[in-house]
């Protein structure tokens, strides 16, 4: 009998040791979706309370995050970061968010403003030179050469190649329901229709994303540019 005792003791001893140690080392409650420290955006589009903001963490329109105290976001990318996206994360000077996406949220990499490929000149604009700036599709740099050694060195304008129509006839468009872009109209031998899902598709240049024109190919059709 005594040692049946001393069993159901040592068992209650163990019992109230368990809830003890329970008591001590709780399982910390997860925060509600939304709270500080709880999750929020995703397909939920899931908000933060007042003085938070949703730091997200990858590169995907519908990426959840966490909240945190605005004063707390993330601070500026660095080169091969994540950049853009919902939360607008800027990269650190000298860096520049390169897209990864043609949509108002879209994500991207930080990389050296300097390691970008030049903007290619326009018709009449200054091409060569001691930086060899080229010339947009259609288009070829004529030179007029200057005094030796001199930064005007080979220095020209952009001029249409002969021959090469211009692409007035050619309409750049974007179809409302994919986001699709082409381009259509007449080119030099060539026409082509857009079906009605496709609008004219007018861009500021100051908008970042894909830099989208058209421009007529070796068959005479108006294609696009990227």
């Amino acid at each position: 009998m005594s040692k049946a005792f001393s069993f159901l003791g040592l068992a209650a001893i163990l019992v109230v040791f368990v809830i003890a140690a329970g008591c001590l080392n709780p399982t910390p409650a997860q925060p509600n979706p939304g709270e500080p420290g709880g999750m929020c955006g995703g397909i939920a589009g899931i908000e933060c309370e007042e003085d938070f903001v949703c730091q997200y963490g990858g590169n995907n329109p519908d990426a959840a995050g966490t909240c945190v105290k605005a004063e707390e976001e993330r601070p500026p990318a660095e080169e091969g970061e994540f950049c853009g996206g919902i939360a607008g994360i800027p990269c650190e000077a000298g860096f520049e968010c390169q897209l990864q996406g043609d949509y108002p949220d879209a994500g991207g990499t930080c990389v050296d403003v300097f390691a970008r490929p030049p903007k290619p000149a326009q018709e009449g604009e200054r091409c060569g030179g001691f930086d060899s700036r080229s010339c947009d599709v259609g288009l070829v740099c004529e030179t007029s050469a200057g005094p030796p050694g001199s930064l005007d060195m080979d220095t020209g304008s952009c001029v249409k190649l002969p021959n090469q129509p211009d692409t007035e006839g050619c309409t750049l468009m974007r179809n409302v329901n994919t986001g699709e872009v082409a381009c259509f109209g007449c080119g030099r031998s060539i026409c082509s229709d857009p079906s009605p899902d496709f609008q004219p598709l007018e861009r500021d240049p100051s908008q970042l994303g894909i830099p989208y024109s058209c421009y007529i190919d070796e068959a005479g059709a108006c294609a696009l540019a990227q």
